[in-house]
């Protein structure tokens, strides 16, 4: 389901150049829900017969996101699956003007999940200028620096981890899409590892998940102006020797004014 809510952005005057107004109110059209397989989720999920398999987005009264229900729980290597779709696992965001604090929680009583917490912090403009990350499945602790170019999009994201480092570098195509994403990791201060993205096929629907960039799983399509159906993905070794491959292609629904329709599968 999609709606539209009114984004109302606030500039102190020191902080407007000569083109921007004070106090702009723009339309935003967002989502409710999604269907998680059409996000960049990790292969081997095994869908829930027993649920819709959608995470929903939750809003408090400024429309500003408070809570993702749904998410992926481990299940056993027997089952030919590492995960399952479940609603008793949820992610908690609370905020405030320069910080975004995410937290992965579950309803259940019949088991833990590991930690995962992202302490996300923005600049005046509601950009994110750095994520610390913290997860102890597998044991995680980086914080991750962003940079923008002049029109304000994602070029470069640095790892500060000490033991392997990672630089990533986003290229946009003449439309304002994602286009590729280069990644270089680091061992000892030697190149361990290169990674190509690459995003293709796009509609010229607008994309209605600009507002999911909090969530790692929404993340990339979160850069775009419109929707990539063709993901590749190629990682490198440090003698530049193809080491894995992975393709992921999806069938969009659109409705009668050709916006697509993310909770339809």
């Amino acid at each position: 389901m999609k709606r539209v809510i009114f984004v109302l952005f606030i500039f102190s005057l020191v902080n407007c150049s000569n083109d921007e107004s004070l106090n702009p109110i723009n339309n935003e059209v967002v989502i409710d829900n999604y269907y998680f397989r059409y996000m960049q989720y990790p292969q081997g999920v095994l869908n829930n017969s027993q649920l819709d398999n959608l995470v929903n987005i939750i809003y408090d009264e400024q429309n500003r996101i408070i809570k993702r229900v749904g998410g992926l729980l481990y299940i056993s290597p027997t089952s030919g699956f590492d995960y399952t779709f479940s609603k008793e696992i949820f992610d908690s965001i609370s905020q405030n003007s320069n910080r975004i604090l995410i937290e992965r929680k579950t309803t259940s009583l019949n088991y833990q999940i590991a930690k995962f917490k992202r302490t996300l912090f923005l600049n005046q403009q509601g950009k994110i200028t750095s994520k610390i990350v913290e997860t102890t499945f597998p044991t995680t602790q980086d914080t991750i620096d962003y940079q923008y170019n002049s029109i304000g999009k994602i070029m470069k994201t640095t790892s500060r981890n000490q033991f392997n480092p990672r630089e990533s570098v986003f290229y946009y195509n003449s439309n304002g899409n994602l286009d590729s994403i280069v990644s270089l990791e680091y061992n000892r201060n030697q190149l361990s590892k290169k990674t190509l993205e690459v995003f293709s096929n796009y509609d010229n629907s607008i994309n209605l998940v600009k507002n999911l960039n909090i969530f790692e799983e929404t993340f990339y399509r979160s850069l775009t102006e419109n929707n990539y159906s063709e993901y590749e993905k190629k990682v490198f070794n440090s003698n530049n020797d193809l080491v894995s491959e992975e393709k992921k292609t999806w069938n969009f629904i659109y409705d009668d004014n050709g916006t697509i329709l993310f909770d339809v599968f």
